[in-house]
């Protein structure tokens, strides 16, 4: 399809084009008459100090105050800075420092925008309004009002900060106090002393028993031998075997190597809590010492009521070898059972030393964090303090008026656009009509679909059909041209 096409569907609905152009147009005519718009601005600068970058992260476990460091940081600060003052709440602070309220300000004041220099610490604004001594005046408020409420901004997130340290202690102190109980009643189940402990000494205790164990086990092997050495050199054997039973069967000697033992049993068990000059450890020593004197004087008195063939030498180191064989049997007994009873005990207590210590590990990690509240508690008041007189901000030069932007142009610039715009939009109207429409307009749209010539059209009854030739006549008659 050819340019000269195109332009014959256009004008075929050239008023389509007309329309919307005008309809698109009326709207920045309108808003021309009715709002002229703010034309004048002014301009000053600021120098950012570090106080107002400072920014406060507080995500629950760590506290950071500091500048943002880093291009991505730094750049946050600026654009959270340009918002600010682009803000509604800006606009209507410093508006209302120069007696711009209500209705008048949208059409006297347009927002404030901010402006970083380049990449150093001096920050631009800029007000625009409708007229220069309001664009000044605006400018002027502008930075005088800007440090103190980035001032109050910085100082509310700092209060923000502490109520939210301040909201976490809670949490932690309720959970010490869940944990404590249950850590003092398993201190209690063991007589004041925590399982851990408990757990280490009972440890102790078997390992120091069974080395006992297998000490009187080789003490025992040696005293039957030598008991046995003794029966065979005795004469007669059988009298001093039976007098040395008689002996060790005594109820009084029986009673005093049990007391020996359990004796001694106690002051092993004191010896591993105990030093070895504690009070407690120096009685179990003198009364062990007693016993053992009465089990030899006892020993002797039973040797002397009997009556043994032998010489009194053999005769006592028998009786002395069965008694110690006696003993360290009894002795050998009692670790055994002392030693039974731990192994019982162990498995409740090695569960109860780890509940233990998980429960103390989690008081010990709550403890910390409360104090660690209470430090971020105390690094922010001296924040919003240090905040509260710090300079944020300082000017650096005065407002001044920038070259006016030409109220004309930018008029016209808008109407132009809309216009265009407009006009596009009817064009690709016209477009999609055409190309939706199958109507024959002329013959040349008919030759160029079907691809055949058109010889003759029929004339529509509705439309009067100009003469083209001049009348002639036919036999006398007037015909009319066709």
């Amino acid at each position: 399809m050819e340019f000269v096409e195109y332009y014959k569907i256009i004008r075929r609905r050239i008023w389509l084009i007309v329309m919307l152009a005008l309809i698109a147009a009326a709207p920045v005519v309108i808003v021309r008459l009715v709002q002229p718009g703010a034309t004048h601005r002014a301009q000053g600068a600021l120098l950012v100090h570090d106080a107002a970058k400072r920014h406060i992260s507080f995500t629950g476990a760590e506290l950071q105050i500091a500048a943002p460091t880093g291009r991505d940081a730094g750049q946050m600060f600026w654009s959270n800075l340009d918002a600010f003052i682009g803000s509604h709440y800006f606009l209507t602070t410093v508006a209302a420092q120069i007696n711009i309220v209500g209705g008048e300000l949208e059409r006297r004041l347009e927002p404030f925008a901010g402006d970083r220099a380049s990449s150093s610490d001096m920050f631009l604004i800029t007000s625009t309004a409708d007229s220069s001594d309001t664009a000044l005046a605006a400018c002027t408020a502008a930075m005088a009002q800007l440090s103190e409420l980035w001032r109050e901004r910085q100082v509310w997130l700092a209060e923000q900060a502490q109520e939210r340290v301040t909201e976490s202690e809670p949490d932690e102190q309720q959970r010490i106090a869940e944990l404590q109980p249950k850590a003092g009643k398993l201190i209690d189940a063991y007589d004041g002393s925590s399982p851990t402990e408990y757990l280490t000494n009972l440890t102790q205790q078997l390992g120091s028993i069974e080395l006992q164990i297998a000490t009187v086990q080789v003490s025992l092997g040696a005293s039957r031998a030598r008991s046995n050495l003794l029966e065979q050199r005795g004469q007669p054997g059988a009298t001093l075997a039976r007098a040395s039973v008689l002996i060790a069967s005594s109820p009084r000697v029986i009673a005093l190597v049990g007391a020996i033992t359990e004796k001694q049993i106690a002051l092993d068990e004191t010896r591993a809590r105990r030093t070895s000059d504690h009070p407690e450890v120096k009685a179990l020593e003198a009364q062990i010492q007693k016993l053992e004197e009465r089990l030899v004087a006892v020993r002797e008195q039973e040797a002397e009521e009997g009556s043994l063939a032998q010489s009194p030498l053999l005769q006592q180191n028998a009786l002395q070898a069965e008694l110690d064989s006696a003993a360290l049997a009894s002795q050998l007994d009692v670790l055994g059972n002392k030693a039974d009873d731990i192994r019982a005990r162990l498995p409740k207590v090695r569960d109860d030393a780890q509940t233990f210590d998980e429960i103390n590990t989690d008081i010990v990690v709550a403890k910390s964090r409360v104090q660690t509240l209470e430090e971020y508690h105390s690094q922010l008041e001296r924040e919003a303090q240090y905040r509260q007189n710090a300079i944020m901000m300082e000017e650096i030069s005065a407002p001044r008026l920038l070259p006016r932007a030409g109220a004309i142009v930018r008029f016209i610039m808008t109407l132009a656009v809309a216009l265009l715009a407009g006009a596009g939009i009817g064009i690709l109207i016209i477009f999609v009509w055409h190309y939706v429409d199958y109507s024959f307009y002329n013959a040349e749209e008919a030759e160029n679909m079907v691809g055949e010539r058109v010889l003759v059209g029929i004339p529509r009854s509705d439309v009067v059909i100009p003469v083209t030739q001049a009348e002639v006549s036919v036999e006398g008659q007037e015909l009319p041209g066709v």
